[in-house]
């Protein structure tokens, strides 16, 4: 991802095979102050969505999301956090039972 000026609006899931745990690539969130994650769905999904957050671009852990974002049925979902401290950001999807598509998109905006 390169330099945000104003608001940019980022597809980082295109059609991901929810028949098994998805991750998105990378975001370079550092100088990011709101970040809002928008995930459609199709098929018949069970699972849970994370939003993924590291300072080192190496080591990933959740951020604790309430309520926590457990799906049983396809839909839309979204997140959305102001003054997001996070240098990377990832989305990712932990695998429970059945199958979909997922779409993901991450609109960050830039104070």
């Amino acid at each position: 991802m390169g330099h945000i000026d104003g608001k940019a609006n980022i597809k980082v899931i295109d059609a991901g095979d929810m028949s098994g745990n998805l991750t998105s690539a990378t975001l370079d969130t550092r100088h990011i102050n709101m970040l809002a994650v928008s995930l459609v769905s199709t098929g018949s999904p069970n699972g849970e969505y994370q939003v993924l957050v590291s300072e080192n671009n190496v080591d990933f852990e959740p951020v604790t999301l309430d309520p926590v974002a457990t799906i049983i049925a396809s839909g839309n979902y979204s997140i959305g956090a102001q003054l997001w401290p996070h240098s990377y950001t990832q989305i990712h999807f932990e695998f429970s039972s059945g199958t979909g598509a997922l779409n993901a998109w991450v609109t960050l905006k830039r104070a």
